[in-house]
C-alpha cells in the first residue's frame, strides 16, 4: 500500500480514537506541535533515516515530547515506529489536521 493510502488511515484512526477518549482537542494540539517539530530538519532526517533504529527514534521521541504530549500521542508515536513507519509520520500529521 502506498504512503498516500496509509497516512490518511493511520491519522483516521488516531482521530477516531481522539473522538472516543474525549481528548480530540489535546491530540490536534500535539499533532500540530510534532508538524512544526518536524520542521527541523535534524528531526526530520532521523526521522526519514533508514539507518537509525526504531529505539533510538523512540527514546529521541521520548526526550523531546514526555511531559509535553499526552499519553496516547506518545504512544501513537511508539506504535508508529515499531512498526516502521515513521517515515510517514509528516504526511500523518498533514491528513490528521485536515481531517
Amino acid at each position: 500500500m502506498t504512503d498516500n493510502r496509509v497516512a490518511p488511515r493511520y491519522a483516521k484512526s488516531l482521530l477516531d480514537l481522539g473522538i472516543e477518549q474525549n481528548k480530540l482537542d489535546v491530540l490536534y494540539d500535539n499533532m500540530s506541535a510534532l508538524k512544526s517539530a518536524l520542521q527541523n530538519r535534524d528531526l526530520y532526517l532521523m526521522v526519514k533515516s533508514p539507518i537509525i533504529h526504531a529505539d533510538k527514534k523512540i527514546s529521541v521521541f521520548k526526550s523531546i515530547f514526555e511531559g509535553s504530549f499526552d499519553k496516547i500521542s506518545q504512544s501513537f508515536l511508539d506504535i508508529i515506529t515499531r512498526k516502521g513507519r515513521e517515515t510517514i509520520l509528516p504526511e500523518i500529521t498533514d491528513s490528521f489536521i485536515k481531517q
